[in-house]
C-alpha cells in the first residue's frame, strides 16, 4: 500500500525575514545569500511587502554594478516587484513615524521615474516623473533620488534646445564636474552621473555639440581632471552602461 504524500513543509517566512534582515545589515550587505532566501518568502507570501521592498533593493545593487547581467538575468523580476510595491502601497499618506509602505513605495516611485528618463520621453512623461519625484521626497527623502532628479533636469534643459537655458546647461555640468561616473560616487553629489544617459544620448543635443568650438584647454589641476573625465568617459560611453537600455551615449 503506498503512502499518501506529505503536505509540503510549511516555510517560516517570519523566521527567514530576520535571516535576511540579518544579512543586508551586514557591512558590506550579503546581497548573493539575501536574494535566495527573499526569493522563497514571496514563493509563499507574494504580497510580504517588506520581502519586495528588500528584493528591489538588492536587485538595485546589479542594476547599477552590473547593468549588462542585470539587463539580462535579472530586470524582469526587479521591475515585476517595483510594480507591485506600486500597486501594494497606492494611496499612502505622507507624515507620521515612517511606515513600511512610506519605506517601499519612495524607493519603487524613485526606480520607476529613473527607468522613465533614461530612455526617450515625451513631455507628458517628464510631468510624470516630476510628480513621482515630489510624491516620493514627500514620503521619504533618499540619495536614490538624485538619479531620477538629475535626469528629469537634463531633460528639461534639452526641450529648451540651443538656448542659453537648453544645451548649454548639460555642458557646463561636464565643466563643473568632468570626473563624472557611475560608480563609487554619492547618487545625489555632482560626481554621479547616473540618470544623464538618455538625455546625454539625445540626437539634437549631440548634433550641437559637434558644432562647437572647442574651448582653451585649462590650466593646472583643471586640465588634469579634463584629462581624466575624457578617459572615464571613453570607458563608460559603451555597453553595459550605454548598451540596451541604457541609451545611446557617445563621447
Amino acid at each position: 500500500m503506498s503512502r499518501a504524500p506529505q503536505p509540503p513543509k510549511k516555510v517560516d517566512v517570519t523566521r527567514l525575514m530576520k535571516k535576511v534582515d540579518a544579512l543586508l545589515d551586514e557591512s558590506p550587505p550579503r546581497l548573493d545569500d539575501a536574494i535566495p532566501l527573499l526569493r522563497q518568502v514571496l514563493e509563499a507570501e507574494p504580497e510580504r511587502l517588506m520581502a519586495l521592498h528588500s528584493l528591489s533593493w538588492a536587485l538595485d545593487a546589479s542594476r547599477r554594478a552590473a547593468p549588462h547581467h542585470w539587463e539580462r538575468e535579472l530586470k524582469a523580476e526587479h521591475w515585476k516587484a517595483r510594480d507591485r510595491i506600486l500597486e501594494l502601497t497606492r494611496g499612502t499618506r505622507p507624515g507620521g513615524k515612517l511606515s513600511d509602505a512610506q519605506r517601499a513605495r519612495s524607493l519603487a516611485l524613485s526606480l520607476w521615474a529613473e527607468e522613465v528618463i533614461l530612455g526617450a520621453p515625451t513631455d507628458a512623461r517628464l510631468d510624470a516623473v516630476e510628480a513621482a519625484l515630489e510624491e516620493a521626497e514627500g514620503l521619504r527623502p533618499l540619495p536614490d533620488h538624485g538619479r531620477a532628479r538629475r535626469g528629469l533636469e537634463a531633460w528639461r534643459a534639452v526641450r529648451q534646445g540651443p538656448g542659453k537655458e537648453g544645451y548649454p546647461v548639460l555642458l557646463a555640468q561636464v565643466e563643473a564636474s568632468p570626473e563624472q561616473g557611475f560608480l563609487d560616487v554619492e547618487d545625489d553629489g555632482p560626481e554621479c552621473f547616473s540618470g544623464l544617459q538618455g538625455a546625454f544620448s539625445d540626437e539634437g543635443f549631440v548634433a550641437w555639440l559637434r558644432k562647437q568650438k572647442p574651448a582653451a584647454r585649462p590650466k593646472g589641476k583643471k586640465a588634469k581632471a579634463l584629462d581624466a573625465g575624457v578617459l572615464l568617459a571613453a570607458g563608460q560611453d559603451t555597453a553595459p552602461f550605454f548598451g540596451p537600455g541604457f541609451g545611446g551615449g557617445r563621447v
